[in-house]
């Protein structure tokens, strides 16, 4: 099978998600020279909880809210969020309710492009 891509140079990548401690947790690691642009996301919480994603310390969405059980689905060929260059996107999870899921991201070389 063809490897996928966007944009017929971006090659797409997939991270897990699989946390239930409150606190950061890096999805993806930092790329030297790069910026990870999340494409796609699919995530479950077993309870209420707060999450923010962030490149590094940094918040890139706010706090989004599941007052209950539930779950998110969105893609954005472009992009829904992404990290600065050379930087971790990282998960914090305000009280430790169990995130789970997977996400698709590409990394951008800010040197070519």
């Amino acid at each position: 099978m063809d490897e996928a891509t966007i944009f017929g140079r971006f090659p797409v990548k997939k991270a897990k998600i699989d946390e239930s401690t409150s606190g950061e947790k890096v999805i993806v690691a930092a790329v030297t020279g790069k910026s990870i642009r999340v494409i796609s996301i699919m995530m479950t919480l077993d309870a209420a909880d707060d999450l923010t994603w962030r490149s590094n310390t940094i918040d890139i969405t706010g706090p989004m809210d599941f007052p209950i059980s539930g779950g998110l689905t969105h893609s954005e060929r472009t992009g829904l969020f992404w990290t600065e260059i050379g930087e971790d996107l990282r998960l914090n999870i305000a009280t430790g309710a169990q995130v789970s899921g997977v996400l698709t991201y590409i990394e951008i070389d800010h040197a070519s492009g």
